[in-house]
């Protein structure tokens, strides 16, 4: 009796601890464009430009042909994290900076899907191939790092 009570008690515990769920996916698979806002001041002692980050108030994001609102009136960001489409080679958002409402374009290949698992599915990675926008309140904009990927880096820098 006590035998078949420790087989029972055995085959529980295997039991249970096989059907633990798997269907946690433990890496990232969004890969997001990050942005930071730039001014440009002028230093007269050493006769030089200097850039520095710029505190924006207040700022809402929305992508335009997905109808998705990124950020809405956020306030006192330096810099943001932009999903690009996979499926064509243009994302467009539209960014009102407190009052001003730019719109960018970016124009990125998308790079081979790179599979993690069955629970976690892909990561498509880009490559930035131009950026234009409407210039209404951004002065120029920089590219710094072409390939966005799972690194955590600057890709974009918006003047003002």
């Amino acid at each position: 009796m006590k035998l078949n009570r420790l087989i029972t008690i055995f085959l529980l515990a295997v039991f249970l601890t096989a059907c633990n769920s798997s269907d946690d996916c433990r890496e990232e698979t969004d890969v997001k464009l990050t942005i930071d806002f730039m001014t440009r001041t002028y230093d007269n002692n050493s006769k030089t430009y200097k850039n520095a980050a710029f505190v924006i108030d207040s700022l809402t994001v929305r992508g335009l042909e997905s109808d998705s609102l990124i950020h809405n009136n956020s306030k006192r960001l330096k810099s943001i994290q932009l999903p690009l489409r996979i499926g064509i080679d243009e994302t467009a958002f539209e960014i009102r900076f407190n009052d001003i409402t730019d719109t960018l374009h970016f124009h990125h290949n998308n790079n081979d899907q790179y599979f993690i698992s069955l629970e976690c599915g892909c990561i498509v990675t880009h490559q930035i191939l131009g950026v234009s926008t409407t210039a209404h309140f951004s002065d120029s904009i920089i590219i710094n790092n072409k390939d966005v990927n799972n690194i955590e880096t600057t890709h974009i820098q918006i003047f003002n």
